[in-house]
Order: structure tokens, then sequence, then C-alpha cells
């Protein structure tokens, strides 16, 4: 098993994973598209509705067997598959692709793949909130990639929340990151990741 399950965050490597992936999937503008990701990689997605009706239970009960009231990702070892299972019911558009990509991120930081089930299910609290965090990371970075909204000038929340189409919470997380950043210095990376998003980048420039 590799140190997955660190005592600290790894908010660099959720960072370059998310513009890899990005790359990888040659997306080139933004919106991000979480349904599309998902579909590309095989991976399948069941909404909560679907599980309740299938299953003959209330939406509750799905909550309380997945144990997340908003999604949740299982992964087969065998076949090397990843199921999504996501709370369709209520959540407005942004958290729900905020939820998709959230889970979308444990997949491309490999927490199931790498750890097993009875390992997870036996971490400390603490190593599942590192977990979690990492994913928030990877899930910020991919729905508002950093290098691409600086470069274009988007660094309020209000303009990145309707550029990325994320919530003005989530937004404002990446508005106060800018904030902290004296000259945004991006990694070699990022630097082509920026070239894949040119076209869009000269064409959405904010004043």
């Amino acid at each position: 098993m590799r140190a997955s399950l660190s005592l600290m965050p790894r908010f660099n490597y959720a960072h370059e994973a998310a513009d890899k992936f990005l790359m990888q999937l040659s997306v080139d503008r933004l919106p991000f598209n979480p349904d599309t990701a998902l579909k590309d990689i095989g991976c399948k997605v069941y909404t909560y509705t679907e599980v309740a009706g299938h299953n003959h239970i209330t939406l509750r009960d799905v909550a309380e067997r997945f144990g997340s009231a908003e999604g949740c990702t299982f992964y087969r070892p065998g076949l090397d598959e990843y199921i999504v299972f996501v709370n369709d019911v209520d959540p407005s558009i942004p958290r729900l692709r905020w939820t998709l990509t959230h889970e979308l991120s444990h997949i491309i930081l490999r927490h199931l793949a790498d750890n097993t089930a009875d390992q997870l299910e036996n971490s400390s609290a603490l190593a599942l909130s590192n977990i979690e965090r990492e994913a928030d990371a990877c899930a910020n970075e991919l729905l508002g990639p950093s290098s691409v909204l600086y470069t274009m000038g988007c660094l309020t929340a209000s303009a990145i929340s309707e550029t990325c189409f994320i919530s003005h919470q989530a937004a404002t997380i990446k508005e106060n990151f800018f904030s902290k950043c004296h000259g945004y210095r991006c990694s070699r990376t990022e630097v082509l990741l920026l070239s894949q998003f040119d076209t869009y980048v000269q064409g959405h420039m904010i004043a």
C-alpha cells in the first residue's frame, strides 16, 4: 500500500493531479463537465433515486447505507471498475456538479485503488479527513484551474462562480487563494495546461 493515508493532506499532489487529468482528457474550456469526464473514464453513475426505486427503499435508507447524504464512490478491484452514486434530490446544479467532481477526485487520486476497504474502514478520523480534504482540493482545481483563471483575470468570487458554474462558497475559496498570491507562478504542468486552454483564455479575458 502506498502512503496515501498520510498525516497531512497532499494539496500539491491533488492540484497537479487535477491539472494532469484535464490535460489527459484534452479539456480546453470552462465550465468543466464532471458528467462527461466520468463517462470518458468508463465510470458508471447512478442516482440515489434510482437506487431507492430499484431496492424499494427510501432515499433516507439509501443515504444511511452509503454513509453520505450527498454521494459516494465504490471500487471493484477485480474489475478495476468504479461506480459513483449521487444524491439527485434537491441540491442546486452547482452543488451537484461539486459532488460529482469530488467523487471523481477520489478516483483520480486513487484513494480507493491504493487502499482496501478494510484499510479505509479502520483508518483514523484524521486520515479519512485528509482524504476528503485532498478530494476537495482536487475538485476545486478541476472546476476552476488556477492558472487559467489567473491568466484570464478571473479573480473575484462572482466572476469565478459565473465562469466555472460553481457555488459562491466554492468560488470564495479560490478568490481567497488568489488574494494571497503575489504574482501567480505556474508550474511546468500548469504551463502545458495553459497552452491547451490558450484559445479559450484569449477569448475570455476579463479587463
